[in-house]
């Protein structure tokens, strides 16, 4: 909307100084189709969230039962997200070209966000409110759980396999252009000041 939609893209220049904002045409391919899945997905919760904020207003629910539905679709499209990476990985039997240290600090981060919610529970005596918050919970041992599958899969099950050599030496060929200094070093720097 921010890109595509004159009316949003003038009220942000309202509220900041008749500055644009920043989202250009390259932050979403306009050839991209939304899978069915997806745009049930999306519709679903859509309708929910409209459906709960009208029942709010007629007194059947409340805010709460509102943030508690969007935190769920939120647990269940995290829950998505993971998925493909994984049926990637056991398609290729490898985890070439993917970062695990991402995985090590999203394990670090669920870990930590399940302790604190634990030491929050053990310090204010208040054990119920650990089940009270079921989806910082659930985000905590999804990201745990779906780390560890990512760190098996990378430290044990395709750790050693020839493709993953192979793979590995044909994308060092194909991206050295990557690894050459835009800046000359030290001596390339005496070596053309010496010309001019």
């Amino acid at each position: 909307m921010f890109f595509s939609s004159e009316k949003i893209r003038k009220e942000y220049r309202d509220h900041n100084d008749g500055k644009d904002n920043l989202v250009q045409v390259n932050d979403g391919d306009p050839k991209q189709k939304i899978s069915p899945i997806a745009l049930s997905i999306i519709l679903v919760s859509i309708l929910g969230a409209t459906s709960l904020s009208v029942s709010v207003q007629l007194g059947v629910n409340q805010w709460i039962d509102l943030l508690y539905f969007l935190s769920y679709v939120k647990l269940g499209l995290s829950f998505i997200k993971y998925l493909p990476q994984i049926y990637l990985n056991f398609e290729r039997k490898s985890t070439v070209g993917w970062s695990i240290h991402n995985i090590l600090l999203d394990f670090t981060g669920g870990l930590l966000s399940t302790v604190q919610l634990v030491l929050d529970a053990y310090s204010t005596n208040n054990w119920d409110g650990i089940l009270g918050d079921p989806v910082k919970l659930g985000l905590g041992f999804l990201s745990i759980a779906f780390d560890l599958i990512f760190m098996f899969q990378h430290y044990i099950l395709y750790r050693n396999g020839d493709n993953r050599k192979n793979e590995m030496e044909a994308q060092d060929d194909i991206f050295d252009w990557e690894r050459e200094r835009l800046l000359p070093n030290d001596k390339e720097n005496r070596t053309i000041n010496n010309y001019v």
